[in-house]
């Protein structure tokens, strides 16, 4: 996956405009307040030290899902 992933970056790499909208667009959506009807067991998994989805945002997860487990990987950048 990870040589596929740089293949892909490297062909069609993101443009400043393509990062702009996306990040306009992960500002606009917001569903912490819908993580309550999960109903069934969730597991999720994060990276100690990611840097796209730090840790605190997986914790806010995990506390708005009822019956989740949250397990860490632990690891470098």
């Amino acid at each position: 996956l990870p040589k596929t992933f740089i293949k892909s970056e490297n062909e069609n790499p993101w443009t400043p405009q393509d990062i702009i909208n996306h990040s306009n667009a992960l500002a606009d959506h917001n569903t912490l307040a819908d993580l309550h009807k999960i109903k069934h067991k969730t597991l999720i998994i994060a990276g100690e030290k990611d840097r796209l989805t730090p840790i605190i945002s997986s914790e806010q997860v995990h506390i708005k899902i009822p019956n989740s487990i949250l397990e860490t990987i632990p690891g470098k950048k």
